[in-house]
Formats: structure tokens, sequence, C-alpha cells
């Protein structure tokens, strides 16, 4: 079993979750399969896969996994109401306007093209695809922008090189990861070249709402660029830097 109060070890050092809060930013995490692990944690039971998992197992890539969470490292932020929610939460507060103005959304580990478990590329792009749908058919389209984004590169050949060692502990990238940027704000038809990676997301959410650097990340938000070359300085009004 996966519980989300005790399979993850406790840190103290703040978050950008913890950086909101003080800055009194409304944010959420939605993390498919929660309500059901923590229902089945309260009456000291597995969560049971859904039927449609081809793993057909009570734990990853079946039903919600703490460790795909980084606030449930966090002893400030773990399993907070506040913050952590269910990905069903999130279409409810699309539909009640009750939005957080920063959200954080993962899929149960079957829907995410993740490799292994039988699992089918095709079942994770829909998931996105229907994820993707909602926040266009809801009251924020014209004002979200969604990133879409990959932990890791799967294991396909990459015909382009690492761009070398990262800007602050010196290890070597890996493969280039799929990034999307989408909704009105995001370039149209357009590739950026730009090296960016995961640390870049948490630099514009500083840049965006807290208006500053924090040093997040080991100093990574300091080094990396920021998301600015794939937005549209046109629709976003203010310029997002892109370094």
């Amino acid at each position: 079993m996966s519980a989300p109060s005790s399979s993850s070890p406790s840190n103290a050092e703040p978050t950008i979750g913890d950086l909101l809060n003080q800055r009194g930013v409304p944010w959420a995490f939605y993390a498919e399969g929660y309500t059901d692990m923590a229902a089945a944690e309260a009456r000291g039971s597995c969560a049971q896969p859904p039927p449609e998992c081809p793993a057909g197992v009570a734990s990853y890539p079946c039903v919600f996994d703490p460790g795909d969470v980084p606030f449930q490292y966090y002893t400030s932020l773990r399993n907070d109401p506040e913050t952590m929610r269910d990905l069903g939460q999130f279409t409810k507060d699309l539909a009640a306007g009750t939005l957080p103005a920063v959200s954080f959304l993962k899929v149960v580990g079957y829907r995410t093209e993740h490799p292994g478990g039988g699992t089918k590329l095709s079942v994770g792009i829909a998931a996105a695809t229907e994820i993707v749908a909602a926040v266009n058919a809801s009251p924020y389209a014209s004002k979200t922008l969604f990133i879409l984004t990959y932990d890791e590169g799967g294991g396909y050949f990459d015909h382009i090189a690492p761009p070398g060692n990262g800007p602050v502990d010196g290890k070597p990238y890996g493969t280039r990861l799929p990034v999307l940027a989408i909704g009105p704000f995001a370039r149209k038809n357009f590739v950026s070249h730009v090296t960016l990676e995961h640390a870049s997301i948490v630099k514009f959410i500083e840049w965006n709402w807290l208006d500053e650097e924090t040093g997040q990340l080991g100093q990574r938000d300091t080094a990396v660029a920021n998301i600015g070359s794939l937005l549209d300085p046109a629709v976003t009004g203010t310029p997002v830097p892109e370094d």
C-alpha cells in the first residue's frame, strides 16, 4: 500500500507552496486517486485499482502514489486540505470559478504515458487532452496558461545531443523532455530554442507572483532561464523574461 500519510520522508525546508502561502497566493496540487487512497488509509486498507488499469495492482501505476507528489515530502504541506486535492476536484473548481491562481495537476500512473505496467501512450494522451479540453470549456479559458511537461524522456531516441551540464550542480542534462505551452498567452506555431528545465517553471511562478527569485531548488531558480520564450508578449502585455 502507498499511504499518503506515512510513505514519505519528512523535510522542513520551505517550498514554493509555502512561499505562495506567505504571499496569500492561492494554489493547489490536484492528484488523481488521492481521495480513494486517503479513504483507504483511514480504513487501514489499500486502495483498490480501477478495472481499467492493465496492471491490476493496489499500488503504482494503478493508484495514487505519494512519491509522485513533491509536497507530500514536506511536513508543512503534507495532506493539507487547503492545497492537496483529488484531480476530480479540479473540474469542480473550474465550474465553480474557484480555481486557484497556481495549480499543479498529476494524473494517476497508468495515465501518464509512462512505459510499463501494460499501459498505452494513447491513454496518457487522452488524459492530457481531457484536462486541456476542460480548461478550454471553462470561464478560465481566456486567462489560463497551461504548461504540459514530463518528468523524464521515457527512453525514446533523441537526435539532438543534451546541452551539457546544468548551471548549478554541474550535472549533465539528459535527453530533451516535451513541454507544451497551451492557451492564449502561448506563442502560436513556435518552437523555443532556449534551454529550459523544470526549475524554469518555478522561476516563472516566482517572477509572476512573488516578485523575486527565492533560491528555490538549490539556487536553480537564479540560474535557469524563465519561460518567456514560450509566450507571446503581445498577449501577455508585460513581456516575460526569456532568461
